[in-house]
This record gives structure tokens, sequence and C-alpha cells, in this order.
């Protein structure tokens, strides 16, 4: 398969040899999962989603992203620190090596003078979506708790109604002076 207009990522040594993986756009993945641009299906050692390639200037940068090694020329690269992979650099997954050719009119080429970002802007923008994301949570971990407790409240309440009902005499005032409480508590309760 000739591709002489794009950027593409070459299958020189494992077991989809041959194979050409046109780069039509990033952030591009790499895995075993169908859904990834680079589908290395018969590479026991890769992951459904091992690793993300993006565009620098020139080349493409390299990032890890289930934890599985990956090498950029025999050099490590993890989900902090990534490497750049220019044209020609050979990109071992698991047992597979691809080699990126970059041609003048790929991403790569037409990319030259856009500014990217370092492997520490990447990890503190990283660091700040997921505190995010965690503190999105916590509300919706609170109103479960919350939810929990009112729900067990509303049981006993509904007891402690039937109760009340059902004993005629001075036990039926008692009843609902702790049916008035209870429900006071309730309310104090969703008002937080």
């Amino acid at each position: 398969m000739n591709l002489p207009d794009r950027d593409r990522l070459e299958v020189v040594n494992g077991p989809e040899d041959g194979l050409v993986f046109p780069i039509t756009r990033t952030p591009l993945t790499i895995g075993a999962g169908a859904d990834c641009a680079v589908f290395l299906n018969f590479d026991c050692e890769v992951r459904p989603m091992h690793a993300r390639a993006t565009v620098v200037s020139g080349g493409y940068r390299i990032r890890g992203i289930s934890g599985a090694p990956v090498f950029v020329n025999g050099k490590r690269s993890g989900m902090v620190w990534a490497r750049i992979a220019r044209s020609g650099d050979i990109i071992r997954i698991g047992d597979t090596s691809l080699c990126l050719v970059c041609v003048a009119d790929g991403l790569a080429g037409r990319s030259i003078g856009i500014p990217t970002e370092s492997n520490f802007v990447w990890l503190l923008r990283f660091l700040v979506q997921t505190l995010g994301r965690t503190l999105l949570l916590l509300p919706r971990l609170c109103f479960k708790a919350v939810s929990r407790i009112n729900r067990v409240l509303l049981v006993t309440l509904v007891l402690l109604l039937l109760l009340a009902l059902s004993i005629p005499g001075p036990f039926q005032n008692i009843f609902l002076n702790l049916l008035n409480g209870a429900r006071l508590f309730c309310t104090g309760l969703s008002g937080v």
C-alpha cells in the first residue's frame, strides 16, 4: 500500500508484519481495541488502549496510556514522560515494531512552528482534570449517603405513624411527638 502524501506507521517486525496505518488525524490511539486507529489485533502483548500519538512540530509525541511498556528508539515512553518520534524512528509496542514515516505534506510536516505542551504541562493538565472529576463525584456520593439515610428515616416514620394510629390513648400523643421530631430531623438533613 503506497501512501506518499500521508504520514504513516508501518509494521516492520511483529505478528502483523507489512501492515501500513495512515495517520489522518490526532490524537491517534494504538492498541488491540477495535476502535484504535492502529489496530494491532494479533499481538498478545498489546493492550486495548496501549499508547497515544499526538502531532508535534515535525513528528509525533508517543505516550503510553495503559502502564504497559512503549519504546521509541529503545527508550521507554510512559504516561508522564513521553517521547517524540520523528520520521524513521522505531516505536515498539508489545512484540510489534512500527516505523514512523513522515512526509512533507503530512500532519507532522504541516505542524512545524505550532507550539506544543511539554511533559510538565501535560502532567499538570492531567492532574487538574483528575482532581476535577474527583470533586465532581463528591456531591454525588454525599447525595447517595443522604438518600440512604432518608430512606431509613422514611421507613421509621411510616412505622411510627402506623404504631401511633393503632394505639389509642396517652401513647398516641407520645408517638405523634416522636413523629414530629423525626420529621423536623429529616427536613434538617435535606436542607444541608
